[in-house]
């Protein structure tokens, strides 16, 4: 069993650090931002920023679940403390699964980002081809090489409601995408995923934006294949040779639905039986007797979590998402926001990529 660190800067992944957790191995987290409360009572933490470092160097790995903000200087910005550290600690011999102070930059300036992609061959969407018509896919590399197709679903607020998460082989798409970048991310000791939200034409592949790690609610599918936290049918896989470590993921296509609180009923079952669901990660809600008796269960904010649904069959994808969102939201006092386009439409969407060649 691992012993691992789990570094979680928004406290976005903590979910999936505890159901690890229950596996057998040794989880223990850390929060930088001693006001983020999610997850709080379901793993050990460490309090003070001093410990983490110390921990982190008799730690099996380090793993990041999100990209932190970047400083801004007076003409640009600069790469967080905590990408420093992380790069020090990969010197140190330390394996990480996280952001480098490069790719922490390519998300989060986004000048940096124009010239490094002019550099490798691979341009921003420029404006005059916005109104054209382009397929919208993210592509991921994994921190083993583990490539990715998604396709997101959209906004509610500010949050994604849904992501399909196809795996994919080296292609077209990834070596005109992803495929430029490799030698960057190779001199930067990239170890974690990185995404490129791509417009796509019949003649060209265009950039929109860059994630250097984990997307929500993406996240949990991604980390999930790469921890070997899910079988291909959502459940808690539980091996001893388990670990953070190179495996082979699962690849069936996922589909990745935020769940949110509904906040005109209580909830009938307690929110804490939702983490031991399948497939069901939890996100802003704490345990109301473990360390924050003073709680009284869920916090009352937006998210709630995900569901992470798989099946090999993609006809079959969408009526047990369909069941298992009506079972839960109804159960547990939840809504949803995911629409019928993000899995109707994605079939046409391929289709086309194949047509012009990307897929091949």
């Amino acid at each position: 069993m691992a012993k691992i660190l789990w570094v979680s800067p928004y406290g976005e992944g903590w979910s999936i650090a505890y159901k690890l957790r229950e596996s057998g191995h040794k989880v223990v987290y850390w929060c930088p931002d001693p006001e983020n409360t999610n997850g709080a009572g379901y793993l050990p933490r460490l309090e003070s920023g001093a410990e983490w470092i110390d921990y982190a160097k008799r730690s099996d790995v380090v793993l990041v679940d999100a990209t932190p903000a970047s400083r801004q200087t007076r003409r640009s910005w600069e790469p967080s403390d905590l990408s420093f550290a992380l790069q020090g600690l990969r010197h140190h011999g330390v394996s990480v699964i996280g952001p480098t102070p490069t790719t922490e930059l390519l998300q989060n300036d986004r000048r940096y980002l124009r010239k490094t992609l002019a550099k490798c061959g691979l341009s921003l969407l420029p404006a005059e081809r916005e109104g054209a018509f382009v397929v919208p896919v993210t592509l991921s590399l994994g921190p083993f090489g583990q490539l990715s197709l998604g396709f997101r679903e959209g906004f509610y607020g500010e949050v994604v409601t849904g992501d399909v998460v196809l795996p994919l082989q080296p292609c077209a798409l990834s070596h005109r995408s992803v495929g430029l970048l490799q030698s960057l991310l190779d001199i930067t000791r990239h170890s974690t995923y990185f995404n490129l939200d791509l417009a796509v034409t019949a003649t060209d592949v265009y950039v929109v934006g860059a994630h250097a790690g984990q997307m929500y609610p993406a996240v949990f599918a991604h980390l999930g294949d790469l921890l070997g936290v899910l079988d291909s049918a959502g459940g808690v896989v539980d091996r001893e040779d388990q670990g953070a470590s190179q495996q082979e993921p699962s690849r069936a296509p996922a589909l990745v639905t935020t769940l949110f609180h509904r906040f005109d009923t209580e909830s009938p079952a307690a929110l804490d039986e939702l983490l031991h669901e399948p497939g069901v990660f939890g996100f802003q809600f704490q345990h109301p007797e473990r360390d924050h008796p003073q709680s009284g269960g869920a916090t009352r904010d937006f998210i709630a979590g995900a569901l992470v649904v798989r099946d090999r069959e993609w006809g079959q994808l969408s009526s047990k998402a369909d069941a298992e969102l009506q079972r839960l939201t109804g159960l547990y006092g939840l809504e949803h926001r995911l629409g019928d386009g993000i899995l109707h439409d994605i079939p046409a969407l391929i289709k086309q990529l194949h047509t012009w060649g990307y897929l091949s």
